[in-house]
Parts: structure tokens; C-alpha cells; sequence
């Protein structure tokens, strides 16, 4: 049969031709191709050979739909969520806080313990929300308390203070304020926190790091005699505190000089507990009589010696010991002539004393001597003397409880400088606090106080800085006055 003999409805007409050819090419386009399927041209859709439609169609180069391979689940993206944040609690006493997540990041600021923090943690760091960082090895993830601390149990118990005074706190951690002391054998009860805090029922706090469950044995809070014996003891400091009970904590009811005997029973935390029932500490007593000298001090040598005065006012005394009345002063300079004590101080020629702590043998070049004025009336210590006496003792470490160049606390520090300039000050800060004259616009030399009753002390040394010995880990210094301040004092 030839084509022109062939039946009109066999052969797609022009328009069909177009429909089949348009229909071919969306379904192809429709195809999605699938990761590891054969390319569309190797999956043709066998045509039949006796369609002829498309048959010519396939003929002609248009590719028929592809075959559609088996369903694949498409790779998954993750989703970027927000990192969700955290609350942890600070678990040391002081935590640094840095720029950057990093201890080679600069120390930005920092928080004390029980404080509670938020945020994200990033590369073992918690940023927090104002941007900056603390190291999670420093933070607890269980609040198990306040910032305060939660009692570990319900349970109340007695305790009593070991320290010479403890200090009161507002919360359970060396960062909260001081609001009172505690003296030596004070019997508290409360309930111990998780972090080692007794809390008292008034809702303050003193560490159990101070504190015994051991009661002072058969003793008053004055302690107890450790032995009936009766011994002899010679004073070793220059001037030692006597005490109305067996602890720094006490009040000073008065002073013995150097070398001066004393006779009593020893209490057993190591206080001579004299005849008159007052106190003084075996830390500052000997068992050696001091040898060919009485408490005045015997002359070392027959040669008469020449000193010139350092301070800027020298305290001169009727005796050769800081426990002696002061009867004259002396200025810088002054020339002063006499015979050395075995304790090391100048006995003058009328018969009164000056401390070789503040003579020199060398004659001031600046201005000529003075003449001796020792038998002038007193008068009082310039502020100059204070702070030049206080300058000496910058870089001695700061030492709980003392009171000696071997270390001091706050209160030791100015109790020791005074003393050399013939000043009696009361021990603790509070005790100082109440002794001195309060005023309301400080001199250089005046004390500083904060806290009432207070807990600190410092010497003011003018233009908003003090001289203290602050806390431990730093040395006694000159620094700017931080805020707190309850008041001034004047002792002089």
C-alpha cells in the first residue's frame, strides 16, 4: 500500500504531531534526577514499533519520558537551632571573669561564690548574656541552694569560735560583707550550709573553718589554766598588750615593756593568766631572764654615744620601754647624747630615754642639729610621723591575728605603728573604732574605719588613698580608699 493510499485516520494529523511532541518534552522536563540513577537518555521508554505515531515520533530525535527510578529519600540538612541556655552557680570563692573564652583573655571582672550566672556554654566557657566568659570548671550545675548557700541539714548544732575574732558575714562566703565578730570561745548553734557555713538563727554567717565542736574545757571564755603550777615569764616586745581575757579578742586593759617579769598559771590556748586575773600571751613571753638588765634596761656599754632623731617627733620616756610614760618629744634632727640599754635605747644624761628605732649616728646634712629639748613638756605626734612610721612597714605580708613585722592583719598594723610613736591603741578594729575621736573631715595619720562596730582599719594618707594591711595574698600599702567607709578617727 502506498502512504498516498493509506486511511486519513491511521496518520496523526499536523496539530496531533505538535500535541504528542509538546506532551513528550514536559514529561521529560517533570523528571527529578535522583542521586546514583542512570542518565535519562540510557532509561528511554521502550517504544513500540508498531505505534507509528510515536514511533516517528522517537524517530524523529524527540526523547521519549524517561523511566523513574526507584524512590530515594533526599539527603537530610540540619536545621540551625538557638543554643539553649544554661544557669550555673560560681563554686569558688572568687571567680575571674575574661573578655574571651580563654585564659589568655584579659580579666574583665569577677563574682563571688554562690552567685548564679546564665547563658551559653561555648568550648567549655559559659558566655554570658552581656558577653563575656567563666570557665565552667569553676561553676556547679545544681543550685542545691541560694547565693547564700542551703543548710546540709536540718539538724542544729553548737560550735565555738577558735580565732582571737571571727567575723560575721551577711552570707555563707568570704565575698559577702562583714556585720559583726565573734570573739574567741563564743558558743554559737545553726545549721551548717552545703559549703561549710554555720548559719546562726539571726540569718547570719561565720565560717566553720573558725569554729569546734569542742567545748573550752572547764574554762570560762577567759580559757582555762592548763596547769595549777605557777611560772615566771619576761616580757620579749616592746610594749606587750595585757588583756582582760585569754584571747586577742579581749580589750587591752594596759601594757608591760620589754623585759618586765611576770608570774601566773598558762591557760590552755597559751595565755599567762597573772595574779590580778588579767591576760597576756605566751607568743610574747620568755622563760630567759634577760641577762644584767632591769626593767629600765641596763647601760650596754659606759661609752657615750651621739644620735640625731628621725621621726618627726620623738616620744621620750621615763624609762627604756615602750610601757614607760611619755615625758617630752624630740624633733628630726635633734642631736642627743647618752649610753645604749641592753634592750636598745639611749639613756640621756637627765636621766630619760629615747628609742634607738628612731636615732641615727649620722648627722643630718640638710640643716644643723638642735639643741636637746628632752625635758620639754609633750606634745602631740605630727600626722608626717604617722605616715612615715606607717611607710616603713610596706610589703610585709598580711597575717590573721598578727601584730608584729613578721605580719600583720588591719588592726595589728595600726596598733604596731602608733605604739612605735608612743600611741596605746586597743587591739581590734571595733575596739580602735570606739577608743578614737570621731571626725568628720580627715587629716593624714587619722584611722578610717568600716563597718560599725568595725570590721577594718586603715591610716588615712590624705587625697582619698589609705596605708592598710588589707587582706591575704597582699602586703601592707599605700592604695586608694574603696567605698564603705562608716566614719573617721583621730588618736592623736
Amino acid at each position: 500500500m502506498t502512504a498516498e493510499n493509506t486511511p486519513a485516520a491511521s496518520l496523526p494529523t499536523s496539530r496531533q504531531r505538535c500535541d504528542m511532541r509538546r506532551a513528550a518534552m514536559v514529561l521529560a522536563a517533570a523528571v527529578i534526577p535522583v542521586a546514583g540513577a542512570a542518565p535519562a537518555q540510557a532509561a528511554l521508554v521502550n517504544v513500540p514499533a508498531t505505534h507509528p505515531a510515536l514511533g516517528q515520533t522517537a524517530a524523529a530525535g524527540i526523547a521519549a519520558t524517561p523511566a523513574v527510578a526507584p524512590a530515594r529519600h533526599l539527603p537530610t540538612i540540619p536545621i540551625q537551632t538557638a543554643p539553649s541556655t544554661v544557669t550555673r552557680y560560681v563554686d569558688v570563692y572568687m571567680a575571674n571573669v575574661r573578655s574571651g573564652p580563654s585564659m589568655s583573655n584579659s580579666v574583665v571582672g569577677s563574682v563571688s561564690r554562690g552567685t548564679k550566672v546564665t547563658g551559653t556554654i561555648v568550648n567549655g566557657w559559659l558566655k554570658t548574656s552581656n558577653g563575656r566568659y567563666i570557665g565552667l570548671s569553676v561553676l556547679r550545675s545544681g543550685s542545691g541552694s541560694s547565693s547564700s548557700s542551703s543548710s546540709s541539714s536540718s539538724s542544729t548544732v553548737t560550735r565555738y569560735v577558735t580565732a582571737g575574732v571571727g567575723n560575721v558575714r551577711s552570707g555563707a562566703g568570704l565575698g559577702y560583707g562583714v556585720v559583726g565578730t565573734l570573739s574567741r570561745d563564743t558558743k554559737v548553734t545553726g545549721t551548717m550550709t552545703s559549703n561549710g557555713w554555720l548559719k546562726m538563727s539571726n540569718g547570719r554567717y561565720i565560717s566553720g573553718v573558725i569554729l569546734t565542736s569542742s567545748s573550752p574545757s572547764s574554762s570560762s571564755s577567759s580559757g582555762s589554766s592548763s596547769s595549777s603550777s605557777t611560772v615566771t615569764r619576761y616580757v620579749t616586745a616592746g610594749a606587750g598588750n595585757v588583756r582582760s581575757g585569754a584571747g586577742l579578742g579581749y580589750r587591752v586593759v594596759g601594757t608591760l615593756s620589754r623585759d618586765t617579769k611576770v608570774t601566773g598559771t598558762m591557760t590552755s590556748n597559751g595565755w599567762l593568766k597573772m595574779s590580778n586575773g588579767r591576760y597576756i600571751s605566751g607568743v610574747i613571753l620568755t622563760s630567759s631572764s634577760p641577762s644584767n638588765s632591769s626593767s629600765s634596761g641596763s647601760s650596754s656599754s659606759s661609752s657615750t654615744v651621739t644620735r640625731y632623731v628621725t621621726a618627726g617627733a620623738g616620744n621620750v620616756r621615763s624609762g627604756a620601754g615602750l610601757g614607760y610614760r611619755v615625758v617630752g618629744t624630740l624633733s628630726r634632727d635633734t642631736k642627743v647624747t647618752g649610753t645604749m640599754t641592753s634592750n636598745g635605747w639611749l639613756k640621756m644624761s637627765n636621766g630619760r630615754y629615747i628609742s634607738s628605732v628612731i636615732l641615727t649616728s649620722s648627722r643630718p646634712q640638710s640643716s644643723a642639729s638642735r639643741d636637746d629639748v628632752s625635758s620639754g613638756g609633750s606634745s602631740s605626734v605630727s600626722s608626717n610621723a604617722v605616715l612615715r612610721e606607717a611607710e616603713k612597714y610596706f610589703g610585709i605580708m598580711y597575717v590573721w591575728g598578727g601584730e608584729t613585722p613578721a605580719g600583720f592583719d588591719c588592726s595589728g598594723y595600726t596598733q604596731y605603728v602608733h605604739a612605735q610613736l608612743g600611741i596605746s591603741l586597743p587591739r581590734t578594729a571595733a575596739q580602735q573604732q570606739a577608743f578614737s575621736t570621731p571626725v568628720s573631715n580627715p587629716q593624714p595619720g587619722d584611722l578610717v574605719f568600716w563597718g560599725s562596730p568595725a570590721w577594718h582599719v586603715a591610716i588615712y594618707a590624705g587625697d582619698g588613698q589609705i596605708y592598710d594591711s588589707g587582706r591575704a595574698g597582699i602586703p601592707v600599702q599605700k592604695r586608694n580608699m574603696f567605698s564603705g567607709v562608716t566614719g573617721y578617727g583621730s588618736v592623736n
